[in-house]
This record gives C-alpha cells, structure tokens and sequence, in this order.
C-alpha cells in the first residue's frame, strides 16, 4: 500500500521518482492512524504526537525532497522550533518521531537508507546548551490549594476525581476511566485494574489498590450502577441543560474545569498530573522514598503474581494506611 511507485512525482531533469517532505508527512501520519491503536481498536494519543512534528516540519521544507534532510538543514529546522520557545524535551521527541518516519520510510522503500542515517547522526538537544527551553519541573500541589480549588468545583465526578488521584497517585487517564467492572475486591482488599494505561502497549499489567478513603468516595457512584458505565461520567454532573456530553471526561477537559477553578480561587494553576506529585511526597515524607516506587502501581509481573510480590505488599499496606 505504502511502497513506492508510479504516483511519486519524477524529477523533470533526471527522470528520478522523488518523494517530498509533504509526501512523507502524508503517507507516515496515515500510517500512524492505523498502527497506533489499542486491542480494543481504539487509538492512542501518539498518533497526535506525529501530527504535530510532521506539520512542523512541512511547514519549514514541505516542498523540498527528503534528501534534502541533511544536517546543516536539519539544525537549522531545530533552531525554528527553539526560537519558538518548545521545551528541549519536546523539540528531542519530535526529532526522534520524524527519525522514526524515515526509519519507516527506508523499510517501504519510499527513501533510501543514506537519508536516515544522515538524520540519524545528529545528536539530541542537551540540557543547558543550544539555548533550548528546559521543561518546568512537575512540582507537587500544595494541599491548601487542593482544598482551595475543590471549593470552587460544583460537579462531585470532579471533586471525586481529584481527591482520588492525591490520594493513591494514579494518572489524569486511569481515574476518568474507572468502572465498576475494573475494581475487583479479594479479602476485603480493593483492586483497580485500569482498562488502559501507559504501559499497557509494553504487556505490563497495572495494579492500584485502594484504600479506605479512596473505597468511601468511589462507594457512592458504584451504587445501583451499570458495571461497564464510567464512575464519574460528565452525564451525571451538573451542567446547562441541553448540551451534549461525553460519557467520560477527557483529560483536557477535567484540567480546564480545574484550571478554572483555580483562577475563581486564586491560587496558582495547576494540573491533574501534578496530583500524582502530590501523592508520591506524601509517601515519601512518611514511608520514605522506596515506598514512593512502589504505591504507584508500577507493576512488571504478570497478574498472577503482582499480588504475592514484596513491592505490591507494601503499596497495599500503605494504601490501607492512608489511602
């Protein structure tokens, strides 16, 4: 489907087919729509991370031949996207993306493999040098501004959420997909199993237990509720009357109603990754900085065997503590 053939343009000159910068943008994100998909056949989000580094780069030599993608050309490319104040982090993951489009593009016989290795020879952006924008840490939320901002929050989904995430450190993504199917309960002890999560493309399973805070604020939307319905969905939360909505938020969409909450509080914007922040120093100023790898549910065995490791045990009994 992707192999080269008649439809790439000829070099006029040299009676040579070449293939564009655009062209490769176009064929690689058509790629990427496909391969990126979970085993549910839904996509993931890196599909979005191709889109943007693709439309970078054709906005700087969209027109050019990719043999054109030499080093002095390529640097002067990456200088456009320092000027425009990107992280340094996220200047290297574009770069890599497009090497990975290249990469993909010798496999299909579209280039030849002399414009990948040339790519490939220069070096990622280094901290401190090349004048690069470094990332803003990711910092914890103070309590008070938790507390602050969770006053300014009408939807209980939302105040639930929150509360859920400085609680047992999981993700923005795994509390907006929480459901009644994904919690199992063994002993006494909760288990959620989330659907989807970070490392699932790798074959890792994850594993958060929860607590006894944590099972008193999921307890009220598990009553009388469908199992395969999302616990904190935006169709059960106050809102004008009329207006379409999703049966789950997205992570862009609960950041805004926090953001929003924070500015009618006064306190400094924050976002729900932050949370997990939150949680982890907690942890670590009361059970040290093992247990913070371990209460996340960073799990790296199969779900047979997470319950009877030793890391496990120690998140669940945290988790029991204080969760």
């Amino acid at each position: 489907m992707y192999r080269r053939g008649d439809w790439l343009p000829v070099d006029e000159d040299s009676g040579v087919q070449r293939i564009t910068i655009e062209t490769l943008a176009e064929l690689y994100e058509a790629f990427a729509r496909d391969c990126y998909r979970r085993d549910d056949g839904s996509a993931t989000g890196e599909h979005v991370n191709v889109q943007y580094a693709m439309k970078d780069l054709v906005s700087f030599m969209g027109q050019e031949d990719v043999t054109e993608l030499r080093p002095l050309r390529v640097t002067e490319f990456r200088s456009r996207l320092i000027a425009r104040r990107l992280a340094r982090t996220t200047i290297n993951k574009r770069m890599a993306i497009i090497r990975r489009a290249l990469r993909w593009a010798v496999q299909m016989e579209l280039i030849d493999g002399s414009v990948l290795a040339t790519f490939s020879a220069i070096e990622p952006l280094r901290a401190g040098r090349h004048g690069a924008k470094e990332p803003r840490p990711k910092t914890a939320v103070d309590l008070e501004d938790i507390e602050a901002t969770l006053r300014e929050i009408e939807s209980p989904q939302v105040r639930a959420m929150i509360r859920l995430q400085a609680l047992t450190g999981m993700r923005p993504g795994e509390v907006l997909m929480m459901r009644g199917r994904d919690i199992h309960v063994e002993n006494g002890q909760w288990m959620y199993h989330p659907r989807r999560h970070k490392t699932e493309h790798h074959g890792k399973p994850r594993v958060i237990p929860l607590g006894p805070k944590a099972r008193t604020i999921i307890a009220d939307f598990l009553v009388g509720r469908d199992p395969d319905r999302y616990l904190f969905s935006p169709l059960d939360a106050p809102g004008p009357k009329g207006r379409r909505k999703a049966d789950h938020y997205s992570v862009s969409g609960y950041r805004s109603v926090i953001q929003r909450a924070c500015d009618m509080a006064g306190v400094e914007r924050w976002s729900p990754n932050q949370l997990r922040h939150t949680a982890a120093t907690q942890i670590g100023e009361l059970y040290g900085a093992e247990a913070v790898q371990a209460v996340p549910g960073h799990a790296k065995l199969e779900t047979s065997r997470i319950y009877d490791h030793s890391q496990f045990q120690v998140a669940l009994r945290i988790m029991e503590e204080i969760g």
